[in-house]
């Protein structure tokens, strides 16, 4: 990392420029079966049940290795007055979670016929990568107030999403003609191609300028929209009549999301009420075979509202 600095007849200026090289090994151990013997079984209220014997568990380790080199720069520009404003540049990434990345799978023994399904770790997953820009406008005053307007844009060359896979196992069922059994896999793989972009706000204002008991309140808020895009994604690929799509959005994303917060705090005593919103977002482009069928699963919006409040009896209480 070099750190930098100058000024000019405008500003003062601060900044670093790094590189970072990461190098990673994971290896993953754990037991996997495969299926021996299936039992068709029919039950009035249920419809095919099958009962299904598997092999006896083998001992299996994979290993995965992967390596990045990341830069980063920083630039600040401090006018003197209040105002800053603040550039970052940077290539990121961000590891699987460890319980997505075992070799141990769901066997079920006894189930429906059309809800068979396995849920697998997947060893060979690759991190989340993504290069990304930040442009920062900020303001602080002498009393505490604090405002700012930020940029950001981030290019996902690779991410992690959970799919569910319907395999044809070529196993027949007879009972009542069923047909075709088939298998339903959950894991998480890799995507490549995603784009997030948006802007924040956020304020931070007292009322210290009101009288008496009055000067202890004050309201801090935020607002944030982001758009996004999964560059794989096909908004008809799952079309289903009377099924909300997946869309062209990455997973886990809200298009706006906001935060409302009155505070007081003079003295001994403070309380706080917040009040924080989120619209609704896509969390699985191919949902779990139980509950959603392998189909888009989304949630709500929703807001929530916390209220907490304080009495300081003494400097230890």
């Amino acid at each position: 990392q070099v750190n930098f600095e100058g000024e000019n007849s405008l500003f003062r200026w601060t900044g670093n420029a790094g590189l970072r090289y990461v190098e990673t090994e994971t290896s993953s151990t754990g037991h996997r079966q495969f299926r021996d013997t299936i039992n068709e079984v029919f039950e009035q209220n249920e419809g095919v049940i099958l009962e299904i014997d598997y092999t006896t568990p083998e001992a299996t380790t994979v290993a995965k290795d992967y390596n990045h080199l990341l830069p980063s720069v920083n630039l600040n520009a401090d006018f003197d007055n209040g105002w800053f404003v603040k550039l970052a540049a940077a290539k990121v990434i961000t590891r699987p979670a460890l319980e997505d990345t075992g070799v141990n799978s769901t066997y079920p023994t006894r189930i429906r016929a059309d809800q068979y399904n396995t849920k697998s770790g997947n060893p060979h997953l690759n991190p989340y990568e993504a290069t990304q820009y930040d442009l920062a406008f900020e303001y602080y005053a002498d009393n505490g107030d604090a405002y700012s307007a930020s940029l950001f844009y981030k290019d996902i060359s690779t991410f992690i999403s959970q799919k569910t896979v319907k395999k044809d196992t070529g196993y027949t069922i007879d009972l009542q003609d069923w047909g075709t059994f088939y298998e339903f896999s959950e894991e998480q793989t890799n995507r490549s191609g995603g784009k997030v972009s948006g802007i924040e706000l956020a304020a931070l204002h007292y009322f210290d300028y009101l009288p008496g008991w009055l000067d202890g309140f004050g309201v801090q808020a935020n607002y944030t929209y982001t758009n996004t895009e999964d560059k794989e994604a096909q908004a008809d690929e799952l079309a289903r009549e009377n099924v909300v799509s997946g869309g062209s959005g990455l997973e886990g994303f809200s298009k706006t999301a906001y935060n409302l917060i009155a505070f007081y705090d003079k003295d001994a005593f403070q309380a706080r009420l917040a009040y924080n919103w989120r619209d609704d977002y896509l969390k699985y482009r191919s949902g779990p075979v139980v509950g959603s069928n392998g189909l888009p699963q989304h949630v709500e919006a929703y807001g929530q509202f916390d209220f907490s409040t304080s009495y300081d009896l003494s400097e230890q209480l």
